[in-house]
């Protein structure tokens, strides 16, 4: 058995040998792992970025609105006075004879009947609150209000509010249109690990593939290189290189083996050869003097 012949069977036996090692999977190569971050990075950055806008664009608009009714609010019922609901009724019928389209202004007695009011179903809630409720005309739908509820002497409750249906309907533009947007870019993302990945686990596969033959003693095969120059071409370099130093020193190996068999070859042949002669012959004296002769060949051997 040659000297090549003999490592590649102790590699094929060995437990770490490449044909145990199993193909990688898709979602464990490095380039998929990247490409995975850094679309979470991006749709968290997006993320962050709707935040602003949206608490920027909404929630100046709802403060805008609130000041609104607040003012509003003020005119009926004078924040430093102590007022009754059968007082505060022909403050509240003069407000809805003055008010605006979008305006409403509902009172309620301390029993909870609603005494005015210029709405269908209108709110009955205490401080700030938004309230939903069905309009028919012109045609059905769903109108939302933003509503202060101001609590009275007596228990009544006034209550004024703005149709804030707009402003409800741009917040879920902003929030629809970030979820179309976040899904998109994380698509892009994701889409573009599975494709980079896909092209590792292929590499990987051409690497391990050749790894296999070299260990199975064909130690002419060598790693392929694409034309990216990234860090498996890289690697692939330094593998080749090693492996044309493995080859020149399985070489040297063979020569020396074969130059330490020819020189062996003649002593003992000799060696063997005189052992026979004594073994054959009946003289004692001559097998006495082969015996000193062995040892200095053995020596001669050895050396």
């Amino acid at each position: 058995m040659s000297d090549i012949d003999w490592v590649s069977m102790q590699i094929e036996q060995s437990p770490g040998s490449a044909r145990q090692a199993r193909s990688p999977s898709l979602i464990r190569t490095t380039s998929f792992r990247l490409a995975a971050c850094g679309a979470i990075l991006a749709s968290l950055g997006a993320g962050l970025v709707f935040l602003v806008i949206y608490y920027g664009t909404a929630g100046a608009m709802v403060r805008t609105l609130d000041r609104q009714i607040g003012n509003e609010a003020a005119e009926i019922v004078d924040p430093g006075e102590i007022l009754r609901t059968a007082v505060a009724m022909e403050a509240v019928r003069e407000a809805q004879s003055e008010v605006v389209h979008g305006t409403f202004v509902t009172l309620i007695d301390p029993q909870g009947h609603v005494v005015a009011t210029n709405l269908a179903d209108p709110s009955r809630m205490q401080g700030w609150s938004w309230h939903n409720l069905i309009v028919m005309h012109p045609a059905s739908h769903i109108m939302t209000t933003r509503n202060l509820g101001i609590r009275l002497a007596d228990g009544g409750l006034l209550v004024v509010g703005e149709d804030a249906t707009a402003l409800v309907e741009l917040r879920q533009r902003l929030v629809r249109s970030f979820f179309i947007g976040f899904s998109i870019l994380l698509a892009l993302g994701l889409g573009a690990g599975i494709v980079l990945g896909q092209n590792a686990v292929s590499r990987i596969k051409d690497i391990n593939a050749t790894l296999e033959s070299i260990m199975g003693g064909d130690f002419s095969r060598r790693l392929t290189r694409s034309s990216y120059r990234n860090e498996l071409d890289d690697l692939a370099v330094s593998v080749n290189l090693m492996l044309d130093r493995i080859e020149f020193l399985m070489e040297n190996l063979r020569q020396v083996g074969n130059e330490i068999a020819h020189d062996l070859r003649s002593p003992l042949a000799r060696l063997r050869e005189g052992l026979e002669l004594a073994q054959l012959g009946n003289d004692e004296t001559l097998s006495r003097s082969v015996i000193p002769w062995a040892i200095s060949e053995t020596d001669s051997i050895l050396a």
